[in-house]
């Protein structure tokens, strides 16, 4: 079998790349499906940005990279298992995440986007400004990573993470053919990792219900006082309540008094330390 897919190849006119097509070869067709396959494979999020990183070289070679994972506000998350390095070591991924993150000339390429979409460095801007940024002068030259290339991920207007691959001159800039591959890649992680996003988020709002269940049966509450728990923890006013449960704003009293009754509180954040101070 033959060629099954193009990529495109460039040349530079007047400092940018115009493309044209090239060829994929079968084997790049089965490895990139096989990758496809184990990315759908993933269970957890918090083996997601590892796993991605390792089985991604496998398709586009590269000596360091990153891939973060945000949250609903756009922040990194950092915590273990979420956001990842390879290939370099946690010092060096910290540096570049306190110190270089917020400079990096990626930053301005994300800010034109709000949809997946790939990127290299060279690309983005001219390589005689490119190449006295802070960044390629105090952190990409010095590493031996000159050059750069990755993902930002979107799911409708949510932006869900940047995987992001530095190479040495011994590699060379990222080709067209791999561009291409890397442009193959992007819907696939980014559906995943909303499909993990969601799974967390939900798990998440289950285990918060349970304790709530939890706590409601151990004080004894009526079903109307559960609900108007539920209410009381959300941060509802009495009014508020009473609107949500179309029941008279005196019901609501009564329903509030008996809970810190049968909580042995006096006030709603009294209420509150008694719930998240409960035991499992």
């Amino acid at each position: 079998m033959g060629a099954v897919g193009h990529a495109p190849e460039s040349r530079q006119v007047s400092g940018r790349r115009e493309t044209r097509m090239e060829t994929l070869k079968e084997k790049e067709w089965i490895t990139l499906n096989k990758v496809i396959l184990e990315i759908y494979s993933i269970e957890t999020m918090e083996e997601f940005a590892s796993h991605i990183l390792k089985i991604c070289r496998n398709l586009v070679p590269y000596d360091m990279g990153y891939f973060l994972i945000y949250d609903e506000t756009e922040a990194v998350r950092v915590e273990t298992g979420y956001s990842a390095a390879e290939g370099m070591d946690d010092e060096l991924f910290s540096v570049y995440l306190k110190e270089y993150y917020a400079k990096d000339y990626l930053q301005y390429f994300i800010s034109l986007f709000k949809e997946s979409a790939c990127y290299r460095d060279t690309d983005i801007m001219d390589e005689r400004l490119r190449t006295k940024t802070e960044i390629f002068c105090h952190f990409m030259e010095p590493n031996g990573i000159p050059y750069g290339a990755g993902c930002v991920l979107w799911k409708g207007s949510q932006m869900l993470g940047v995987l992001n691959f530095f190479r040495s001159e011994t590699l060379g800039d990222f080709t067209d053919k791999e561009m291409f591959i890397l442009n193959l890649l992007q819907d696939h992680l980014a559906e995943k990792l909303y499909q993990l996003f969601l799974g967390k988020k939900s798990l998440a709002q289950n285990r918060q219900a349970e304790k709530m269940v939890r706590f409601a049966d151990r004080m004894g509450l009526t079903a109307r006082e559960r609900e108007s728990f539920t209410l009381l923890m959300d941060g509802k006013s009495n009014q508020e309540i009473a609107d949500d449960l179309s029941i008279s704003l005196s019901t609501v009293k009564k329903h509030v008094v008996n809970i810190f009754d049968k909580c042995h509180v006096g006030s709603r954040s009294q209420l509150r330390q008694a719930y998240e101070l409960q035991e499992n």
